[in-house]
């Protein structure tokens, strides 16, 4: 077999193993009672402070966090998809990120494996104007 071929073909593989990682979220519910569910991939905003232009509640922290392998994103923009859908289901309207800890730097053991990304935020959802 060609060797060109041979490295075209293990490039393709590798680029095709970099797109989505896998994404493990815990929710901890805060609301003293429970909104309803929006439906799978409602609008959700993301906020990087607490919105001042109208009142909300809080309904729930989420934490995300990437795996660690080698050939996975670790950026914020791959997690926001998971915590939008988390965010959705809990009837939230929005997300405040209040920390985020930016992965992908290798640990430098045997396998290739890079510190995951990390995110914490809180889901709340905007209250009527009165």
């Amino acid at each position: 077999m060609n060797a060109s071929f041979v490295c075209a073909g293990l490039l393709a593989l590798l680029a095709g193993c970099t797109v989505a990682p896998h994404i493990t979220t815990d929710v901890t519910r805060i609301a003293p009672v429970a909104a309803p569910a929006r439906p799978a991939g409602c609008d959700i905003q993301v906020f990087t402070q607490s919105p001042t232009d109208r009142k909300f509640e809080e309904l729930a922290i989420l934490n995300a966090a990437t795996d660690t392998g080698s050939f996975t994103k670790k950026d914020l923009a791959s997690v926001l998809p998971t915590l939008k859908e988390k965010a959705c289901a809990v009837g939230a309207d929005a997300i405040i990120l209040r920390n985020v800890e930016q992965g992908g730097i290798p640990v430098g053991d045997a396998y290739g494996h890079q510190t995951p990304t990390k995110v914490f935020c809180v889901a709340i959802r905007f209250l009527p104007a009165r």
